[in-house]
């Protein structure tokens, strides 16, 4: 998970504010029922085509083009579709974050923007988010934003505005929260809590299931390409068949690769951010011996003064 800082709140797709979606919005607000706020219009093209783009932290994305689960930065294989997903559930919130009581959700926040993200269905569906919204404190108390003329106000819908902004989510939003002030990994792969709000970190760490298997796998996987080419690069030059500027050359061309490894546009961003800061124990601790620990050292420290 990283930081989305690309919605603009104040900016929705016009399929979210138009007048049929206006008076479907004051119905599940008067009734109360978040599920007449249908996917006809927050799962419309212009907001799943937005929520795409800002997963990786650009505007517009061509259609061939792939964004990232906003929770756990993986693409998704084919045939299978991204979700749009309401940060806080729109028709119920699952009673066991509600002290086993009933609770209708965040029924007019159905069709609010700045509630909308995009998931992958490992980290949303059954057995994972779903309608999960664990708090500290109160609940926020409904809002109801369309008048009886059908004029939309969301003036109190904002995330990050009050009343929501003094509810007190257990579950990291990306776009609201920094997680790598919450979220680190260790050397094996699974994300780990940190930082002075460690239960937040707990938390979505196992509401969003960002340890699930084939995840870690994943992960794990995108180090050991690198670790393995440095590692075929290392047993040429041990038989000889190349020398040592070749293999210092190969060893920085890697390094820019596992640089570029923590853009937005990549899977698994944080986890390229861990391995590149912690070095030492993702990589070089796992190369055969002196000198090849020193001169990949060397060639790290020379590509990052570049």
């Amino acid at each position: 998970m990283i930081f989305l800082p690309k919605k603009d709140f104040d900016s929705p797709p016009i399929a979210l504010t138009k007048a049929t979606a206006c008076w479907t919005l004051r119905s599940a607000t008067l009734t109360p029922d978040g599920n007449l706020c249908t996917s006809y219009y927050y799962a419309d093209k212009s907001v799943v085509d937005l929520l795409r783009a800002y997963s990786v932290h650009e505007d517009f994305l061509a259609a061939n083009e792939a964004g990232k689960c906003n929770y756990c930065e993986s693409r998704l294989e084919h045939g299978v579709t991204f979700q749009v997903e309401h940060f806080r559930p729109k028709a119920k919130v699952a009673e066991i974050d509600n002290g086993g009581l009933p609770h209708s959700g965040y029924y007019w926040l159905g069709l609010e923007w700045s509630n909308l993200l995009l998931s992958c269905p490992k980290c949303n569906g059954k057995g994972a988010k779903g309608s999960r919204f664990p708090i500290r404190g109160v609940r926020a108390t409904a809002f109801h934003p369309v008048d009886a003329t059908g004029v939309l106000n969301r003036a109190a819908c904002y995330l990050n505005t009050n009343p929501l902004l003094a509810e007190d989510p257990l579950l990291l939003n990306p776009e609201i929260d920094h997680p790598e002030q919450f979220l680190t990994f260790n050397t094996n792969g699974y994300i780990v809590s940190h930082g002075a709000d460690q239960l937040r970190g707990d938390t979505s760490i196992e509401i969003y299931r960002l340890n699930r298997d084939l995840l870690v796998a994943e992960r794990i996987d995108v180090l050991n390409q690198f670790l393995n080419r440095i590692n075929i690069d290392i047993a040429a030059h041990m038989i000889g068949t190349i020398g040592d500027d070749t293999l210092i050359y190969n060893f920085k061309v890697v390094v820019r690769e596992m640089i570029a490894r923590q853009s937005p546009k990549k899977e698994f961003a944080l986890w390229a951010r861990y391995f590149n800061e912690e070095i030492e124990s993702c990589v070089i601790a796992y190369l055969p011996r002196v000198p090849y620990n020193d001169m990949f050292r060397d060639a790290h420290h020379e590509v990052l003064a570049e």
